[in-house]
């Protein structure tokens, strides 16, 4: 899933320390990257993954407890 010029524009990378512009990533897997920190992020089945694997800082494992 390569997205279009007018989407990537209105896009930015979902990082908080960075928000830098994305490019389109064509192989091995196709999605978009963000030019300021390198981060890539997937896409499938017409839709974007811009979530991150990793958790924001200073954020912890979640408590089970209840």
């Amino acid at each position: 899933m390569t997205p279009d010029a007018e989407l990537l524009r209105l896009l930015a990378c979902p990082e908080s320390a960075c928000r830098g512009p994305l490019e389109p990533v064509e192989a091995p897997q196709q999605g978009v990257r963000c030019t300021l920190c390198g981060r890539e992020y997937s896409g499938s089945a017409g839709w974007l993954d811009l979530v991150s694997a990793e958790p924001p800082a200073g954020v912890g494992p979640m408590d089970q407890s209840v």
